[in-house]
């Protein structure tokens, strides 16, 4: 059956970080965060945007598209104290980088995926006492035959 790039992405990369962070529970999400509802440390995997340009046909008069989908990587850490969790929250997130540069074409899917930057915050509604949002740029080269034909 076919499925969106942004479908492939996001199992691409939950099967990478589940294969590099075994003990991390990982969720793939469409387009918010639900956030932590226990103890640990937990990633959520978001798409919130995508830009498209034409590119052009391909052979079969296929339109094809440059496209840079942005993937934010949202991290979640308890713990019992604010420098526990601010320490484990860090670690996560250099994980997730080690993870993700182990394979940045996420196994020939993309061309390229890069990280844009790191936000840290507290998440009140959590139970998590340190979170972090990591934004990716994802940069694929996809028309719509290659995505019905996956």
């Amino acid at each position: 059956m076919a499925e969106h790039i942004r479908t492939t992405i996001r199992a691409a990369i939950k099967a990478q970080l589940v294969a590099a962070l075994p003990a991390i529970e990982i969720h793939s999400a469409r387009s918010r965060p639900i956030g932590m509802k226990g103890s640990g440390q937990v990633i959520e995997i978001l798409i919130p945007r995508e830009r498209s340009s034409l590119q052009g046909l391909n052979c079969d008069n296929s339109p094809e598209y440059e496209r840079e989908i942005e993937v934010m990587l949202i991290g979640y850490s308890a713990a019992t104290s604010d420098d526990g969790a601010a320490d484990s929250a860090d670690l996560l997130a250099l994980n997730i980088e080690l993870a993700i540069h182990n394979d940045d074409k996420l196994g020939g899917k993309v061309q390229q995926m890069w990280l844009k930057n790191t936000d840290f915050t507290l998440d009140p509604a959590s139970y998590s006492n340190a979170s972090f949002a990591q934004t990716w740029g994802v940069l694929v080269n996809i028309s719509l035959a290659d995505m019905s034909a996956a």
